[in-house]
């Protein structure tokens, strides 16, 4: 059995470990998945997605269509 500071060794090693369940972390927080171990990548993210979110809400309420929404980000992306 692992202490907890090797726990947090390996999934820092493998942070993706956490969406196979590939570790035995606590839980620390949850926003629209869980969230394992240290929260601050995971939290980052979240407030990316949100943002995305949002700007995409914000675009179809001004009339645009969800076409024109994707063609117009994949331009920008690129």
């Amino acid at each position: 059995m692992f202490d907890n500071k090797q726990k947090q060794q390996d999934h820092e090693a493998n942070p993706r470990a956490g969406f196979v369940g590939l570790h035995s972390l606590p839980v620390t927080c949850q926003r629209l998945w869980k969230i394992y171990g240290s929260p601050k990548q995971s939290l980052l993210l979240a407030e990316q997605f949100e943002n995305a979110r949002a700007q995409m809400r914000y675009s179809l309420l001004q009339g645009m269509s969800p076409q024109s929404i994707l063609s117009c980000n994949n331009r920008l992306a690129a």
